[in-house]
């Protein structure tokens, strides 16, 4: 054999085994390309999906709960507020009738016996009667309880008034947040 036939069956053999790599190449290719591909269709399977929730219905559904769920809380803190105002009218009712009953009681003893010199403070009124009326009269010890819950009261005003301005300071609208 010559060498011209040595180099043409050497040249099909090296386009043979070209053609087989190539061929392989593609077959690689062909996968990669499909699994990219793959990957792809899930994503935008999932991005429909999320499309999907955020859809119109479904937002004014969530937005009519949400609305509802508000209005139903503004509604008990209102009736919350209703009831502090509510006792705090009644404490101050209470304040009034004590301080009426309590000068109606201070008035004749004091031109009775002698002037009552009243400090500044309720609970120094409280002090100052039953030291100075312990045994005396009944009348006088009825005014010193009279006093003691005059102060009780007006601690229970004072803290019914913070928990009403705690509930009016939360405003009556809910707060929506984008």
């Amino acid at each position: 054999m010559n060498i011209l036939d040595w180099a043409d069956s050497l040249v099909a053999l090296v386009a043979i085994l070209a053609a087989i790599v190539a061929w392989v190449a593609k077959i690689r290719w062909a996968t990669e390309y499909k699994a990219a591909k793959e990957a792809q269709i899930a994503s935008l399977q999932r991005q429909v999906q999320i499309l999907e929730t955020l859809s119109t219905p479904r937002l004014m559904d969530r937005l009519k709960a949400m609305n509802e769920f508000h209005e139903l809380e503004r509604l008990d803190w209102q009736q919350r507020n209703d009831h502090l105002q509510q006792r705090l009218d009644e404490t101050e009712a209470k304040q009034r009738a004590n301080a009426e009953e309590i000068g109606k009681l201070i008035e004749p003893s004091a031109s009775s016996e002698r002037e009552v010199q009243i400090p500044a403070s309720v609970s120094a009124r409280v002090a100052a009667l039953k030291s100075t009326y312990t045994s005396k009269s009944p009348k006088f010890r009825q005014i010193a309880d009279l006093f003691q819950e005059r102060e009780n009261l007006a601690r229970q005003k004072e803290l019914l008034e913070e928990w009403q301005d705690h509930f009016t300071t939360r405003g009556d609208e809910p707060e929506y947040s984008q």
